[in-house]
């Protein structure tokens, strides 16, 4: 079963980044880490972890429409019926958006996934999670997992992607 993006409710496309294999949207350019995925990508032992404790730390998830208070984790609102966020592409049950420091987060607290819209893996790598990072190194932010931009076609514009889904290099390390 194809993995459907929790935005624009497509199928997520494939990219391989830092040898990890990521899922992504070609139209909101979201992107979806399984479990200890932001670690490896994001060079911070520990990522997962601390984004499970501040998913758990939140107060209880209300229902956007009638604003009753949530008591388990499904794609409904127990009171209204109404829809009540983004879905796992995982579990396929609703994900809680929470912040961490000022960015809104969809975590599933179920298999620990993470939902990141476009510049909220930039700002999380900037300043959140576990100072510690992954092999004792320096600190040094990690290069996005952003899929290429598609571009107009035309003079002085890069040809297309050789295919969709293929393994992209990485992008260049900042230094």
């Amino acid at each position: 079963m194809p993995r459907i993006c929790p935005r624009c409710q497509l199928d997520l496309k494939q990219q391989v980044n830092r040898g990890v294999t990521l899922d992504f949207c070609e139209k909101c350019h979201g992107i979806w880490f399984d479990a200890n995925e932001i670690d490896q990508v994001s060079g911070k032992e520990g990522m997962t972890e601390w984004l499970r404790n501040a998913a758990h730390a939140c107060p209880q998830p209300v229902c956007p429409w009638c604003s009753h208070p949530q008591t388990r984790h499904g794609a409904v609102c127990e009171q209204c019926g109404k829809a009540v966020g983004a879905l796992c592409p995982v579990c396929h049950v609703w994900m809680p958006t929470f912040d961490v420091r000022g960015t809104q987060m969809d975590f599933c607290v179920r298999c620990s996934g993470l939902w990141l819209d476009p510049g909220e893996f930039e700002k999380l790598s900037e300043g959140g999670g576990p100072e510690k990072p992954a092999g004792g190194g320096p600190a040094r932010r990690a290069p996005s997992p952003r899929p290429p931009q598609a571009q107009p076609q035309g003079q002085g514009a890069p040809p297309p992607p050789a295919q969709a889904g293929a393994p992209q290099p990485p992008p260049a390390q900042a230094r």
